[in-house]
This record gives structure tokens, C-alpha cells and sequence, in this order.
């Protein structure tokens, strides 16, 4: 009875492993047809590039003409560099092919030939030096017409102001920076400093001195209800004893290197603050300066004096 039992369970042990083959064998085909279906479902679909791309047609904006920059020029434009001094020297690497010439404070370039690469320099009356390459364009819109030139386009420019606790000490300053600084002043020469002729005012509030030149600050005031146009300022050294003779002899007319700022009027009911620049100079006690402004296309002349004590006693930087 025992064999019979053996031999029946063996028998049934043989099925079950049969079975067990075959499922093995069926499950990995069905495993690999749905994997591989899945790839296929899940691939993904790259669309073909577009034939049409955006293109920038935003120019950059010109900032200004730069110390390394180039100016470009055309032959039927020209360019104007305005500068804050008057220009006193300026050149041209090639003069032939471009036109360059000074007025003032204003120059003006234009190119008198294709294919100009060259350069350009520059001094102006507050010492400063200027460098820039012309080069020919043929697109006039690249072309600055006008361009207003900051002191810091100077080769020869820097500044640096140190704060110290009980004042300003300017270093390093051009003398065009020092001016615009002096400008800002309020001054500090209180008693008899300033005249006036039919509400036409001038008022020397500050004489300042530093690097061999001398500061003039002034206030202008026009308390009428008409325009002032200014037509120059002059400045003349006179003995104080008002004797015919002396005057014709010891008489000298100073001209300031350059002013700040530049004065074309002062509008009714206004006023405005000017500095002159000059070289250093001094006068004996015996004579004084006198400032005069004149009015254009009228008569109202105003002159003030200044002794020479107010020289001697300038405030130095």
C-alpha cells in the first residue's frame, strides 16, 4: 500500500513542474510583446524647426561717443563735438580726407572721401586732452550728429573728492571740474561785494584759489520786469587814485580762460551764478579789479570793483 502511495505522489509531483515549465516559457513572450508596445506609444514626436524665425530688429542704443569708441563720419553729414571749454588746438590724422575745424567750443567733423580711417585730437583752455578715431559709414543713421562731450572723454581727466571732518579737500581735479564744484558754492566774502544799476545786480561771493588758478564766483540778479541779454564781461585793472595819466599807463584788461557756465541772459525777475577762471595773478594795494557787464542792445552797464585784498585773501582748495 505504501509503494502505490509513493508512486502516485511522485507522479503528481512530475505534472505540477510540467505545468509550471510551460507557464514560464508563455509569460516572458507576453511580457516582451507589451514592453515593446509601450516604447512604441511613449516615443515622443519632434516637430520640424520652423522656417520663419523672429529676427531682432531692436538697434542698441548709443550712449555717447566713448574714450575707446569710434566716431563715425559720412560725406554728406557732419558731426559736432560740443565741449565744455573753448577748444584752443585740435587735429587730425588725415586732413585730406576729413574735414575737421573748431569754433569756440564746438567741433566739426565731416568725412571728404570714402573709406577715412583716421583720428582725432584735442586740447581744450582747462588743460584737457581729448583722442577719438573717425572712420568712414555708409549708414548715416549710425552717424551722431551731435554730441555733447563729458569731461570724462578726457585722456588726461580724474577726479576724486576726499571728505575730511572739518572740510572738502578737492584732489585730483581738472580745473573744468573744479569750477562746476565752485559753482555749487554759496560763497563766503560778505561785505562790500556787489553793485548795482537799475536793478541789474552783481555780487562776488567767493574768490578761490588752487593748482595756479584763480575762482571768481559771482551772483547775477535781475530784479526788473525787462530781460537782460548779456554781451560780454570784462575785467579791467585800474589804479584806485582816479588820475588820467596813470589810468592810460597801468590800465590791463584780464581775460578769463573760460567760464562757467555760459551765460546768454538772466531773465526778469532771476538770478543766475557764473565762475570765472583765470591764471594766478596778483595786484598791489594801490590798484583794484573791476568787473564789467554789458548789455546787449542796451544801456545797462554794470561794473563792480574789487580790491586787491580780496586777491590776496583767496580761499585756497
Amino acid at each position: 500500500m505504501k509503494k502505490i502511495l509513493i508512486f502516485f505522489f511522485a507522479a503528481f509531483t512530475l505534472v505540477v513542474n510540467a505545468q509550471n515549465k510551460k507557464r514560464k516559457k508563455v509569460v516572458p513572450k507576453t511580457t516582451t510583446e507589451v514592453v515593446t508596445d509601450t516604447i512604441k506609444e511613449t516615443q515622443p514626436i519632434i516637430a520640424p524647426p520652423s522656417e520663419e524665425q523672429p529676427k531682432n530688429t531692436v538697434k542698441p542704443v548709443q550712449e555717447g561717443i566713448k574714450r575707446t569708441q569710434v566716431i563715425p563720419i559720412g560725406t554728406n553729414v557732419f558731426v559736432q563735438l560740443v565741449f565744455k571749454s573753448i577748444v584752443q588746438v585740435v587735429r587730425s590724422g588725415a586732413p585730406d580726407m576729413a574735414m575737421v575745424r573748431n569754433e569756440d567750443n564746438v567741433v566739426t567733423i565731416q568725412a571728404l572721401a570714402a573709406g577715412v580711417n583716421s583720428n582725432i585730437s584735442v586740447k581744450t583752455a582747462d588743460g584737457l586732452y581729448y583722442s577719438y578715431k573717425i572712420v568712414s559709414s555708409d549708414e548715416s543713421d549710425d552717424i551722431p550728429l551731435f554730441y555733447e562731450v563729458p569731461i570724462a572723454d578726457a585722456v588726461n581727466s580724474h577726479s576724486k573728492i576726499v571728505e575730511d571732518p572739518k572740510k572738502k579737500i578737492v584732489e585730483k581735479m581738472s580745473t573744468q571740474e573744479i569750477t562746476q564744484t565752485i559753482y555749487n558754492y554759496d560763497g563766503f566774502i560778505k561785505a562790500r561785494n556787489s553793485a548795482n544799476y537799475r536793478d541789474i545786480h552783481i555780487t562776488l561771493k567767493g574768490v578761490y584759489i588752487d593748482k595756479g588758478k584763480l575762482f571768481f564766483l559771482f551772483k547775477l540778479a535781475n530784479k526788473s520786469t525787462i530781460d537782460y541779454k548779456i554781451e560780454r564781461f570784462q575785467f579791467f585793472t585800474m589804479p584806485i587814485k582816479k588820475d588820467k595819466k596813470r589810468i592810460e599807463n597801468e590800465e590791463k584788461e584780464y581775460t578769463p580762460l573760460f567760464y562757467y557756465k555760459n551765460l546768454t541772459d538772466i531773465q526778469a525777475k532771476s538770478e543766475e551764478v557764473v565762475v570765472f577762471v583765470f591764471d594766478q595773478f596778483t595786484l598791489n594795494d594801490q590798484k583794484k579789479i573791476q568787473i564789467t557787464m554789458t548789455e546787449s542792445g542796451g544801456e545797462r552797464t554794470v561794473r563792480l570793483d574789487i580790491d586787491s585784498q580780496k586777491i590776496v585773501q583767496a580761499k585756497q582748495l
